[in-house]
């Protein structure tokens, strides 16, 4: 795919520029990935970058998706914004547009990076953003942080699950930053605990409060031990399915020398990971432990996601490997059709 400027203003083209200075140092399996910068005759100057075969999460959510995918596609997107900002870069420009779910397995992809920007003070960072989905303080041009993408991953929410969870998509969009969550890291943490509104926790102590006096102390520590074993087992279990996923994962990166197809192979193999996630609602109705388990398994992903992430950013593009112009058009084709690395053979 080949991106280029509306026209061929000076202010435009440098934002197609600076679109690719970002997103060169961004690897992530649900961002889409940008190859070079290049011209081509009688198109002009722009960004060779990753064919995405897929839908705007707009018309993806018109098809009346299954609240599992709907849950799955923020949980992606959420992981996505949150590796950004730890790359110190807002995206100014979060809407369901910029957001593509793929044909072939669902997979959200962040693209349009024109308007991001590490620098809160950059000139050109509301130009053309979607007053919609746009932070008050950024059409304010106002200073911002990270908390402006996340007033706008608040309105996205609300798209995606409705009336679903809105104590959490409103605190995220709330008018005052100061309001919001802090980070992104935060929101998942709170929409991770979503299954313990205040009403059962009111529930449980007002259950707790009239049962105790007549409960022997001795019981309750027992009940109490078993549900901190199963507890410890179910995390136990976690940890090795994790391990042995990104183990072999981690072998498989190493013989494929390109970011682009090992980016790739990290996007396919999370996929395995819905097993294990699905499975907590299989083993156990205590909610409480059910919230639990999922906070363990969302760091438990985002530690080992930054290390595969880390190993893949250490590997050179496809532009960059110092190829022939053959091969890096063999190697484009590969990718683009989605297949898997072969060697180059003249």
């Amino acid at each position: 795919m080949f991106k280029t400027a509306k026209d061929n203003s000076d202010m435009l083209k440098s934002l197609i520029k600076r679109e690719y200075e970002l997103s060169m140092t961004l690897t992530h399996p649900y961002i889409a990935y940008v190859f070079t910068y290049d011209s081509i005759p009688e198109i002009g100057e722009g960004i060779v970058m990753e064919y995405v075969d897929g839908c705007s999460l707009a018309d993806f959510l018109k098809g009346n998706p299954d609240l599992g995918l709907r849950r799955r596609a923020l949980m992606q997107l959420f992981e996505a914004v949150a590796y950004i900002h730890r790359k110190g870069i807002i995206h100014n420009d979060l809407k369901p547009e910029n957001i593509i779910v793929t044909r072939s397995d669902n997979n959200v992809k962040i693209i349009d990076f024109g308007l991001s920007d590490n620098d809160a003070h950059y000139i050109l960072k509301t130009l053309g953003c979607t007053p919609k989905y746009a932070s008050p303080e950024l059409l304010r041009r106002e200073t911002i942080d990270v908390r402006s993408d996340i007033y706008s991953l608040g309105l996205i929410m609300k798209d995606i699950l409705g009336k679903r969870n809105s104590f959490i998509s409103s605190k995220a969009s709330r008018q005052s930053p100061g309001r919001r969550y802090r980070s992104v890291d935060a929101l998942i943490r709170a929409y991770s605990r979503r299954h313990l509104p205040l009403r059962i926790i009111l529930s449980i102590f007002i259950l707790l409060a009239i049962v105790a006096p007549y409960l022997h102390t001795a019981h309750l520590k027992e009940i109490q031990s078993e549900k901190e074993a199963f507890r410890d087992s179910v995390y136990r279990d976690t940890e090795e399915r994790m391990r042995r996923l990104y183990g072999d994962l981690e072998e498989r990166l190493k013989d494929i020398p390109f970011q682009e197809f090992a980016s790739y192979e990290l996007s396919a193999a999370i996929m395995d990971l819905n097993a294990i996630w699905q499975s907590y609602e299989e083993i156990t109705t205590d909610k409480e432990l059910i919230s639990s388990f999922m906070s363990h398994y969302i760091l438990l992903q985002n530690h080992h996601n930054q290390r595969l992430i880390d190993i893949i950013e250490a590997k050179p593009k496809i532009s960059t490997a110092g190829l022939s112009k053959e091969e890096r058009d063999y190697y484009y084709g590969l990718f683009a059709k989605g297949e898997a690395y072969r060697p180059y053979e003249p």
